[in-house]
């Protein structure tokens, strides 16, 4: 988290809330995220949130997630007054709808019209480009590619439609597709129980069947959709923010 502002582009500021996937285990795609926004034209912005509280909603730790999201939301609303924030945005799509919804939901010490605020400036990075595509303060141009592009897209954002295929069509990835899978199996920690794993994989192996075949590049916003292609399809999918970032080209 330690990354200077100095070190960020000039322009209207983005908070960037580093989940913890993003932070510990794929920092690259924190990188790739930061790229992306500057190419964009915005100043990346990265407090220490903390965690969204969706792993102790998950297991119905609640008065844990109540204290867990205060911590965290104060920390957010602290970094957006200071910098004019125009979004908040995040890599991992359950950490944003926990921030959407069950921040609102639960009754913490933070004032609802503050949740309800960083609910509005809330998206995944994707979701955030594309929803305001024409709005940037920069259109950085992106290399085409003909490559067929499978999307697995998580289950928390299966109510955005196809918003993961436009955004990738608009970054270079033409035949970027949709696929009409289910959920991968894993099920928030549903997956990681040793009791659960064969039923998990039969769950993957089903929904991922669209994949068999196919040789090229895989997209999927979720980190445990990502882990179990690779366990259950043994293939490499990949966040599409990083596939986004792989087609950016130089700013002459």
């Amino acid at each position: 988290h330690g990354r200077s502002m100095a070190d960020s582009t000039e322009g209207p500021v983005v908070v960037l809330d580093a989940d913890c996937f993003t932070t510990w285990t794929e920092t690259a795609i924190g990188r790739d995220a930061i790229r992306l926004l500057e190419a964009f034209g915005y100043r990346v912005v990265i407090p220490d949130v903390g965690c969204c509280g969706r792993t102790q909603i998950s297991a119905g730790l609640l008065d844990d997630a109540v204290r867990v999201i205060s911590k965290s939301a104060r920390v957010i609303e602290a970094s957006v007054n200071l910098h004019k924030a125009v979004a908040v945005v995040v890599v991992e799509p359950s950490c944003a709808t926990a921030m959407q919804q069950e921040w609102m939901q639960l009754k913490t010490s933070v004032p609802i019209e503050t949740m309800n605020r960083i609910a509005s400036l809330c998206d995944t990075v994707e979701g955030f480009l594309a929803t305001h595509w024409d709005e940037h303060p920069h259109q950085p141009r992106f290399t085409a590619r003909e490559e067929i592009l499978p999307i697995h897209q998580h289950c928390h954002q299966k109510h955005r439609g196809e918003l993961t295929e436009l955004f990738l069509r608009r970054c270079g990835w033409k035949r970027a597709t949709l696929l009409d899978t289910g959920c991968c199996g894993m099920a928030g920690a549903f997956g990681y129980d040793q009791d659960h794993e064969p039923l998990s994989r039969v769950i993957g192996a089903e929904s991922l069947s669209d994949l068999r075949g196919h040789t090229g590049p895989v997209a999927a916003n979720g980190t445990s959709c990502r882990h179990q292609t690779a366990d259950v399809m043994q293939m490499t999918a990949t966040h599409p923010v990083t596939l986004a970032t792989q087609n950016l080209e130089a700013a002459i």
